[in-house]
């Protein structure tokens, strides 16, 4: 975000603007306003589902250095949550966080060298394959701008940490249990009431079981093989990030975000002006028709 936005910082009518949809204390509050409008919330917004024989996880490791690699302009970002699930059953079996999902995915079906071998689930993974052919494998991603110099409020892995405490909690409330691969919760700081409203029913998103709002229109792999759904849900990330963030609906998002657009690109701002052009060709996207299947 460049040093220019600083001029809206100060106008009335952008504060009166931006305050219908972000909380604003001071003007750190706005400028975290303006970030978020260009770069997403700074939580997450997308999940992204597929499976793997044990032959293929050298293949899965190739698909995430092309998703979630931090360079490609439209790659999502490195850190994330992961889920393995029963392929057949859709139990999920582990719940993990990682600042590198290739790597750590990696580390899992020991495809890269680890210092301590307890930290993975390498022999789950191997006991698991020795009587089920596939394994299912979920992401949960989010913009790699959050976590660029470029924004305001970097704050490494403190919100995916968070995050992963609140969703492992969700999860013990709901089944009484941890998943059979997890040993210990999540941080305390995430263990609060109502925390995971705002995710729907992630467990089941997570396995197909039910499809909603957060999931990817396409698997791992279609993503990484067609650049062009690649984009499609790169730019979609954004808007369902806000809408898990403030609950709103597909339509009031996108007309929240086109209003803020809007104002922006009439006052010269060019990303705006991309923005807008972008998300009102998502509106109509026939691509938003499509069901993800693996």
């Amino acid at each position: 975000m460049s040093k220019d936005f600083n001029q809206f910082i100060s106008d009335p009518e952008f504060g009166s603007l931006i305050n219908e949809t972000f909380p604003i204390n001071g003007s750190g509050e706005i400028r975290n306003g303006i970030d978020q409008l260009f770069n997403g919330t700074n939580l997450f917004g997308t999940i992204i589902v597929n499976s793997y024989e044990k032959h293929e996880a050298p293949t899965v490791l190739n698909l995430l250095n092309n998703v979630c690699n931090n360079k490609d302009e439209i790659s999502f970002d490195s850190f994330g949550l992961y889920f393995f699930w029963d392929y057949y059953t859709k139990e999920i079996m582990y719940i993990g966080i990682s600042n590198n999902l290739k790597r750590r995915f990696g580390e899992h079906n020991s495809l890269l060298k680890v210092k301590k071998s307890a930290g993975t689930k390498y022999k789950e993974i191997t006991d698991y394959f020795k009587s089920k052919e596939k394994l299912g494998y979920s992401i949960l991603v989010q913009s790699p701008f959050i976590h660029s110099s470029g924004s305001f409020f970097y704050k490494k892995d403190e919100e995916i940490k968070i995050i992963e405490g609140a969703v492992l909690e969700e999860y013990r409330q709901k089944f009484s249990k941890l998943p059979i691969w997890n040993g210990i919760g999540g941080i305390s700081a995430a263990r609060k009431p109502k925390t995971m409203e705002r995710y729907g029913n992630i467990f089941q998103m997570v396995t197909l079981n039910e499809i909603g709002f957060l999931n990817a229109k396409s698997t791992l792999s279609e993503i990484a093989k067609d650049r062009a759904i690649k984009s499609l849900e790169f730019n979609l990330n954004v808007i369902r990030s806000h809408m898990y963030k403030y609950g709103w609906d597909f339509e009031s998002t996108i007309e929240k975000l086109q209003k803020f657009n809007r104002f922006l690109a009439e006052r010269g701002v060019y990303d705006a002006l991309v923005n807008y052009s972008t998300i009102e060709c998502l509106r109509n996207e026939e691509y938003l028709k499509k069901q993800v299947v693996l």
